[in-house]
């Protein structure tokens, strides 16, 4: 470690941020990304939008992202940055910028790593602006921020190493997904014996708290509406809170195995399940479906709402506010969902087989999350070398 430097951002790369506004939605054209896209380390456009050529124009003048640029979001969400990858046609969103590195003196891997190392989320907590409503990183300040380097060389072992397990979980999450587009798949090949009922005739409505408490570094999970993804339940979007504030955040409902998790505002459509052994509360803006027993599976019900039919629903009727859209919860139970006619025992069974494999594969993700979460400090620090990471990343791949 002793060839490594300390350097001023300023040095390694140039920064740029984006524009103060928000364009209109498109259904195709370049992408907008917002902080909403950043993801573990990379770009999910899932949770992009997208906008027309000519606004695409106007929202570029600043800087058009290209393939190595290092996004970041320098409000709200601190400290979540991922690479820019190649062939993507897209422009930066409202709290996003940017740093473009300079490739003669740093790897653009490396500097995602960097960023994203305890030591620099700890340099970004440290000198962020505290506001009256949310944290940011003084962009003008950026650049005299100091991070460590190695020499070029080693730059490029270790982002080879961090990255060969990022491909890794890019993988199987492209997996994870291909499952659930299956299960919905299998649902909508019921579509011609669906019969619309009323959401009270099959499940209860339970909503959640309407605050939040302290974060705690450990306890029962405090779920958000970010913790909605895809379908599937992401815990590590969550934060915990003590025992003590569980009890009082749990006195309107304690969500229990095959409860249907939605958000009724801002994230209109998003659905998970809630696994076994999870011990949580809703989070704001949260608030769940029990299926009522001998009606409906609990997956059945959550392909249900998550078909289209009942996306437009949501749509149509969701009450538009000045700031966020919210699904009326005392007019849901009386909303119409399509549930498949006669026995839907044999759609579940299928369903939970497919979710037992997504299940697996999220498993798996985890796992390799977390080793490459461990590699990144030790890395950074020299406690581990290169040729030794190497070793542990191919038993694990």
């Amino acid at each position: 470690m002793s060839d490594w430097k300390t350097v001023r951002i300023g040095d390694i790369a140039d920064v740029f941020d984006g524009p103060h506004a928000t364009p209109s939605k498109t259904s195709s054209g370049p992408w907008f990304l917002g902080i909403g896209s950043l993801s573990r380390g990379r770009i999910d456009l899932a949770e992009s939008a997208h906008l027309s050529h000519e606004d695409f124009a106007r929202w570029t003048r600043r800087v058009v992202p290209q393939e190595g640029d290092l996004l970041f979001s320098y409000e709200t969400r601190l400290g979540e940055a991922a690479p820019m990858p190649a062939n993507l046609q897209a422009c930066l969103g409202r709290r996003m910028g940017l740093l473009r590195p300079k490739r003669h003196v740093v790897d653009p891997r490396f500097l995602s790593y960097v960023y994203l190392s305890p030591e620099f989320q700890e340099v970004i907590s440290q000198r962020s602006i505290r506001g009256a409503t949310v944290d940011r990183i003084p962009l003008i300040d950026l650049p005299n921020w100091e991070v460590r380097i190695a020499p070029l060389s080693e730059q490029d072992a270790i982002a080879s190493v961090l990255s060969s397990l990022d491909d890794k979980i890019a993988l199987q999450q492209r997996v994870s997904r291909l499952i659930i587009d299956l299960m919905k798949c299998r649902y909508a090949g019921y579509g011609a014996d669906q019969a619309e009922v009323c959401i009270a005739d099959i499940a209860e409505v339970f909503d959640g708290p309407h605050a939040t408490p302290a974060k705690t570094l450990s306890g029962p999970w405090f779920l958000s509406i970010s913790s909605l993804d895809g379908g599937r339940l992401a815990l590590d979007e969550s934060a915990h809170l003590s025992d003590e504030d569980f009890q009082r955040w749990t006195r309107r409902v304690i969500p229990r195995e095959g409860d249907l998790l939605f958000s009724y505002e801002t994230r209109l459509g998003e659905a998970a399940l809630m696994p076994p052994g999870v011990r949580a509360c809703l989070g704001r803006r949260m608030a769940l479906l029990r299926p009522r027993d001998g009606w409906v599976g609990p997956r059945v019900l959550l392909q249900a709402f998550l078909s289209a039919t009942f996306q437009r629903t949501i749509q149509q009727r969701a009450v538009r506010g000045a700031t966020v859209d919210r699904i009326p919860l005392t007019e849901l139970p009386n909303w119409p969902i399509p549930i498949p006619t006669g026995d839907s025992t044999e759609l579940e069974e299928l369903l939970a087989d497919l979710d037992r494999l997504a299940v697996q594969q999220d498993r798996e993700i985890e796992a390799l999350v977390r080793l490459r979460d461990a590699l990144l400090p030790k890395l950074m620090s020299g406690e581990i070398r290169v040729r030794e990471a190497e070793k542990i990343v191919e038993a694990a791949v």
